[in-house]
Parts: structure tokens; sequence; C-alpha cells
């Protein structure tokens, strides 16, 4: 009789134990298949430092913009993978679809009717400034951007202009370091660039530049290929709760500290 009320016992027991581990195991394979099927975008990111927006830190990619990337990525449940591309591929790639994603961008630099075709814009990040830039003691006035008509004007390959129609010519060069240069050097009558990113460039390799006036200043966005749209209200939410909650503000204070470096 008491073999039998053991095994009476014994068999609820069981079974709650059997129901228990398949509930679990259930939980387990729910918890990695939302896993798995998060997605990962590429963001590209120029080949020379532009702090605080994108740099180089103890052998690691470091800025702003990764760091914005990113948190927006978490929130919506995609993981962001760093790539380093010059801009032209980068303007390629996107309209290829091998990038899906590129962050702090504005609307006005990517004009050409293939990216207008396959581009969305989520809300403002960021504000971006660029001034022209000339060599030393060589600066003249900027009335309008018609001033430029006979001035040979210092870019980046692959970049977009406000009033580039107006210029006498175009030179382009591959980054940043290499513009700099040339403006000091005076290969070029002026060139245009962000204001501190320019700054921190030109003190670490010692360049004499005269800073003038501001050529654009606008309010720049995450841009995302149409091929993820359903993504962009999820974005927008993202950047609303950054502003909401401070993380805008503390990702910036984090990489203020570039300048002091």
């Amino acid at each position: 009789m008491q073999q039998s009320v053991n095994t009476g016992i014994c068999r609820p027991l069981t079974s709650i134990v059997s129901v228990m581990s398949l509930t679990l195991l259930f939980l387990i394979s729910i918890f990695f298949s939302t896993v798995s099927y998060a997605e990962q975008w590429v963001l590209g990111i120029p080949k020379d430092d532009r702090p605080p927006l994108t740099y180089t830190q103890d052998g690691k990619h470091v800025g702003l913009i990764i760091d914005i990337v990113r948190e927006v990525g978490r929130r919506i449940d995609v993981d962001i993978k760093i790539e380093v591309v010059g801009a032209s591929e980068r303007r390629k790639g996107f309209v290829k679809g091998q990038y899906v994603i590129e962050c702090c961008i504005i609307e006005g630099w990517r004009t050409r009717p293939e990216e207008i075709a396959i581009q969305l814009f989520s809300d403002p990040v960021l504000q971006i400034q660029d001034i022209f830039i000339f060599p030393p003691h060589q600066a003249f006035p900027i009335s309008s951007m018609e001033s430029l008509k006979d001035k040979e004007v210092g870019t980046i390959r692959g970049y977009s202009y406000k009033g580039e129609e107006n210029f006498g010519s175009r030179v382009d060069h591959e980054s940043v370091l290499p513009l700099l240069q040339g403006i000091s050097s005076g290969r070029v009558d002026v060139g245009i660039f962000q204001r501190r990113a320019a700054a921190f460039h030109s003190r670490q390799s010692k360049l004499n530049l005269t800073f003038g006036p501001l050529h654009h200043e606008v309010q720049a966005s995450i841009r995302l290929h149409k091929n993820k749209a359903e993504y962009l209200p999820e974005i927008n939410a993202a950047i609303r709760d950054m502003y909401s909650d401070g993380t805008f503000k503390s990702l910036s204070d984090q990489h203020s500290s570039w300048m002091r470096k």
C-alpha cells in the first residue's frame, strides 16, 4: 500500500517537472529566436579623423556619430557594425544597399537623382557648421557664393556643397587632411570644411590657416535606405527619447574631451 501511495505522488510531481522543463525550453527558444532576428547594419565612417564626430582613440574608431547610431540601433534592436570607407564609396554603396544607415547627414548633401530615389531622413540629430578656410593672410570677402566664380575651391571628393555651381573650379581631395594641407600651402584659393574638425586638424598638424565666415549651418539627420523604411518611425521615436532622457547631452559631453588630447 505504501509503495502505491508513493507512486501516485511521484506521477504528478513528474508531470509538473516535465511541464516546467518544457515551459523553460520554450522561453529560452523564444529568447534566442528574438536575438537572432536582430538585424545587422553597416555604418560607413570616414578614413580620416573628424572629431568629435569620428576619430581614433587608443587604436579604436570612436566618436559622437558612432555612439549616436549604435544607441539608436540598440533601441530599435539592430546591431551596428563599423566600416572605414571613403566618401565616394559610401555614397555608391548606399545607393546599392550595401549601407542602409548614415549619420549625420544634411539632406542637401545627397541630391543625386539615384540618391533621392532611395533615401529617407530622420528627425534632426545634430547641428553642423561648414566654414570657409583660407590660406594664411589670403582671406577675401565673400558677400555671396558668386564671389567664388573665379576661385579654385578646395573640396572633398564625393561631397556635395551648397552653391557649388558658383565655384570657379572645384579641386577635390581624398580626405580632410590633404584638403587642409592644400589650403595651407595656397594650392587653392579657399576651402570648405566643418569648423570643429578643421580646428582639430590644424592644431594636430600645426597648419597655418585662416578661418573665415560661415558657409552653411544646418541640422543633420540619420539617412536611411528606403528598403528599411519600416524602421523610420522607430528611429524617430528613439531620437525623441534620447533628447528627453538626456542621452544626446551625455554622449556630447563624453566626446568633448577630444579637444584636450
